[in-house]
């Protein structure tokens, strides 16, 4: 049984392209449905901390299958099971904004606004930024044109607008974009 949980847990970490250090799938329980089920708790290791799942095995009769802890639909080949799981893991692993980038500076023409991140949980391994013109109100918001660097320089086309900058995080999982507040009106 050592060489099974060795191999669910190469398989799990080639799929997610993590170090095989990384899996820890830990010793075989009995399941609950079954003569034949059984359990293997799975421990992945991740920035912050380790997310922790269960997968479950059982027969009844003829019928064999794989389950995933948290509702996710039955499998039948430990290749599907990798890349069932790898994909949910994958998907919690994409950055998800705690707290809004920002902007700093002086709404004004002729002056410089520059963004901050903003927190990211798991952490971004590159950050992109796009600025945008918003109507006097905040809403009603357009890229501008080539403006994707961390700081923005405030032109006579922005006055009478506001302005916020979409900063999108990405690490190996994937990608997500959080925007800023929006600038007071321009003058």
């Amino acid at each position: 049984m050592k060489l099974a949980r060795t191999a669910v847990a190469a398989g799990l970490a080639r799929q997610l392209k993590l170090k095989p250090s990384a899996v820890l799938v830990s010793a075989v329980k009995k399941g609950r449905v079954g003569d034949q089920s059984f359990e293997l708790p799975i421990s992945i290791k991740v920035k912050g901390g380790r997310i922790y799942l269960s997968m479950a095995y059982f027969r009844i009769d003829a019928i064999v299958g794989l389950l995933v802890e948290a509702g996710l639909k039955p499998v039948t080949a430990t290749a599907q099971l990798e890349s069932l799981v790898a994909g949910h893991i994958g998907t919690a692993l994409t950055p998800v904004a705690l707290a809004a980038p920002s902007i700093t500076g002086s709404a004004a023409q002729g002056q410089t606004l520059s963004a901050a991140s903003g927190t990211w949980d798991p952490a971004g391994t590159a950050y992109a930024y796009q600025w945008q013109h918003c109507d006097a109100a905040g809403a009603s918001c357009a890229d501008v044109a080539g403006a994707t660097a961390q700081t923005y320089a405030v032109t006579a086309a922005d006055v009478g607008t506001t302005v916020r900058v979409n900063v999108t995080a990405t690490n190996r999982f994937g990608s997500a974009v959080a925007p800023s507040p929006v600038t007071a009106v321009v003058s």
